[in-house]
């Protein structure tokens, strides 16, 4: 019997001591998991200041309507929704009869504006001929007549020659002082012509520009809205006819929060991940920063005196610029403008 109660004090206390270890390696297990997790959080928290991310993020570019610089009707629309455009493609063509008309109007009145000039630049060459010729004249009779007058006092001339000679002399300067004017008198006329070559030149350059005006091209490469004009239609000026996107730049505006921006500086890489397209990677680079969150460029900015305050945590826009490689601009109806992407940054790599 005592061999048998020896035998079961041993299995107890076996127990017991099987407990104790199992207790131990828990408690030990549940530290380490403890540690562990403790551990992973901090290297999370310092990989989330490192690389701070944020999925508040969509592509933009530059939009801009397109819209004729004068008023007329459509004759023909050449392109169509949602259509893919290279710079100077000719888009719209706007009726033009009536600006060619006025076109001729305006290169009539230059050509006679011109001939006009011809004409008074001959008649002041005339007259500046004749101004000469009857200044040689009066030259000559003035000393003609001072020969005669000189010869008739002293009896070798008769008084008669010597009026005859003064009688020409004042025909003489009366023909100079008549040329003198039709000089004066075509210098006016040629001064007012040159004045009408340029008024009508200026007038002759409007016409011709706005002749250009009705046909309305590309300012860039890009892809087309929604073309929602047809032939016919009667176009103000500077009516908003269709939107286009330029390709010439892509952005991200990423909205990031403000305990993060002690992080950021510009020029930092960025991985952007597009939800349009999980296959394709795009790299970025921080090109400018917000001075002020994003709700105080709204409307209607928040009014926090109030006893209904809560604080909330601000996002202030980062704009990032979409790198993209070779491969990437031969295919840029990739990007999107107003699809959402996640941006990661690299806050340790330098700046470029």
């Amino acid at each position: 019997m005592e061999i048998k109660h020896l035998s079961i004090a041993l299995e107890r206390a076996a127990i017991r001591r099987n407990k104790s270890i199992m207790k131990y390696m828990k408690i030990s297990g549940f530290l380490l998991l403890i540690a562990g997790l403790a551990f992973a959080g901090d290297r999370w928290i310092q990989y989330q200041e490192t690389y701070p991310s944020t999925d508040d993020a969509y592509v933009e570019a530059n939009q801009l309507y397109l819209s004729p610089q004068i008023e007329g009707q459509v004759d023909k629309v050449l392109v169509k929704s949602y259509q893919r455009v290279k710079k100077g493609q000719l888009l719209v063509v706007l009726g033009s009869h009536h600006l060619t008309l006025m076109l001729e109007q305006a290169q009539s009145k230059l050509e006679l504006a011109k001939t006009q000039l011809t004409s008074a630049e001959a008649d002041k060459k005339s007259a500046q001929a004749q101004a000469k010729q009857a200044e040689s004249e009066k030259a000559y009779l003035v000393l003609e007549n001072k020969r005669l007058q000189s010869m008739a006092s002293r009896g070798l001339a008769s008084q008669q020659q010597a009026d005859e000679t003064l009688y020409k002399l004042k025909e003489a300067k009366a023909r100079l002082d008549a040329s003198r004017s039709a000089i004066h008198s075509a210098q006016a006329r040629i001064d007012q012509a040159k004045a009408n070559i340029a008024t009508e030149s200026v007038a002759v350059r409007i016409a011709r520009l706005n002749l250009s005006y009705t046909r309305i091209y590309a300012p860039a490469d890009g892809v087309l809205g929604e073309v929602d004009i047809r032939p016919g239609k009667f176009v103000a000026l500077g009516e908003k006819l269709f939107p286009m996107i330029s390709d010439q730049e892509y952005w991200v505006s990423a909205n990031f929060k403000e305990t993060d921006l002690h992080h950021i500086h510009l020029g930092q890489p960025v991985d952007i991940e597009l939800d349009m397209y999980p296959d394709q990677s795009f790299q970025g680079q921080v090109e400018s920063i917000s001075p002020a969150s994003g709700v105080a460029f709204s409307m209607i900015p928040s009014q926090n005196a109030t006893g209904n305050w809560v604080k909330v945590t601000q996002r202030f826009p980062v704009r990032i610029k979409v790198q993209l490689n070779a491969a990437q601009k031969d295919h840029l109806q990739l990007l999107r403008i107003g699809s959402s992407a996640t941006v990661t940054i690299d806050t340790h790599a330098s700046p470029s």
